[in-house]
């Protein structure tokens, strides 16, 4: 079977039209009806109906059906070329969340220089749902993903290397800053500001808040760790964030959430079912492994 069939009768599943077909591929028509032939013999069976009256191309049964493969054989084959040419590449499309990059990836960078990866990484930070669309696309090749809970994917090799807890943060001058513990239902009366949607911790602020049984008064979101742990520092507001976020000089105290939740801040490391690394790409997953 030739893949050029398969991409001239996607064209025309599409566009419902031969022409239109021809025309994206900068063919002739007769190009477009013999590969649609070809197909048809291939298969026995009837794949398109045409309507010549009003120049339109409907699907048969047998069409649907394979329009449904064909979409995943060259989204595959596509993939195949991109990992193709990356096993001999120089560098490492790598995927890494804002907040591991600042928390985390420090402490694995001393190990990938001494095996001289460092200089080879090309990072692409994002939020982990992103990064998730671009493993399965192909457009990186390894990430760290963050999660609330395991991180299963049926088109993905996931491992967990790494699990915190999240803690509520107050200001020194809050209340509440003589604590060691606390239940989420104590802070139903507070303000809360919080990282992005593109951090998992909105999530995890919504799972604890609809734990306790009431909708976090949320005035202020943002991108920067840092911005909002001034914010709390300040006291404007309280927040939720994984432990190891909180630095000595942060000018927050953090308490323990006593309440039983399965949501954690979880990492994962993460890359396609059946991509083979190279070798460099080996080492850079192995010295990842050890995070901690």
């Amino acid at each position: 079977m030739n893949t050029r069939d398969l991409e001239y009768f996607m064209a025309v599943a599409e566009r419902q039209n031969f022409s239109a077909a021809a025309t994206q591929f900068h063919v002739s028509q007769p190009t477009i009806t013999l590969a649609i032939k070809r197909l048809e013999t291939e298969f026995g069976d009837t794949l398109i109906q045409r309507d010549r009256t009003h120049a339109q191309a409907h699907l048969t049964p047998a069409g649907e059906i394979l329009q449904r493969r064909a979409k995943l054989i060259l989204q595959n084959l596509a993939l195949t070329q991109q990992e193709i040419v990356q096993s001999k590449a120089t560098t490492i499309r790598f995927g890494l969340p804002p907040i591991i990059g600042t928390v985390y990836f420090p402490r694995l960078a001393g190990k990938l220089m001494a095996d001289g990866i460092l200089s080879h990484i090309r990072t692409r930070e994002a939020g982990s749902d992103q990064l998730l669309k671009e493993l399965q696309n192909g457009d990186i090749d390894i990430a760290l993903l963050e999660s609330i809970q395991p991180l299963p994917n049926d088109l993905l090799h996931t491992q967990l290397l790494a699990d915190r807890p999240f803690h509520v943060i107050v200001s020194n001058q809050h209340p509440l800053a003589q604590r060691k513990h606390i239940s989420f239902h104590e802070l139903v009366s507070e303000r809360f500001v919080t990282l992005n949607d593109n951090f998992i911790h909105s999530a995890a602020l919504t799972a604890y808040s609809k734990a306790a049984g009431f909708k976090p008064n949320v005035i202020y979101k943002s991108p920067d760790i840092n911005l909002i742990k001034g914010l709390v520092a300040e006291n404007l507001g309280v927040s939720i964030l994984v432990s190891d976020a909180i630095k000595a000089g942060d000018e927050v105290v953090a308490l323990e959430i006593s309440d039983a939740l399965t949501e954690r801040f979880n990492i994962s490391l993460a890359y396609r079912q059946g991509f083979v690394p190279n070798a460099m790409q080996r080492q850079f997953i192995n010295d990842l492994k050890v995070l901690k």
